[in-house]
């Protein structure tokens, strides 16, 4: 069974801000790789969703994307909601390097307090 894929907003966000900055710090080529790697990733998503390992309190799921980025996505009867790409780009620029702000536990939390559908 296929599932379909929905991007939540933050999800579109936060993929279109990691494009911009690979495009600004990198060259095409990585910025192709990155897109590339992100369609394979969905595909596998919306053919398994079960194949990535999910939290012990939330069923938000965790894709590596890259060793610097992941997609964490929630699974619902018939499809994938994409909940956030989180980049370690994001985290640096945040100005806290403090790795508790940004564990699991801190962005199930932040996700949970979303309402996505």
């Amino acid at each position: 069974m296929s599932y379909s894929i929905e991007w939540s907003e933050e999800a579109e966000v936060t993929y279109t801000k990691i494009l911009l900055y690979l495009e600004e710090k990198w060259t095409e080529r990585e910025v192709n790789n990155f897109m590339t790697r992100t369609e394979e990733i969905l595909s596998f998503v919306e053919e398994n969703p079960l194949l990535y390992p999910h939290s012990q309190k939330q069923e938000v799921h965790r894709a590596v994307v890259s060793s610097q980025s992941s997609l964490y996505y929630e699974i619902y009867k018939n499809k994938i909601v994409l909940l956030s790409l989180l980049t370690i780009v994001r985290i640096l620029r945040s100005g806290s390097i403090n790795p508790q702000l940004f564990s699991l536990p801190f962005l199930l939390e932040s996700f949970t307090n979303k309402t996505i559908i």
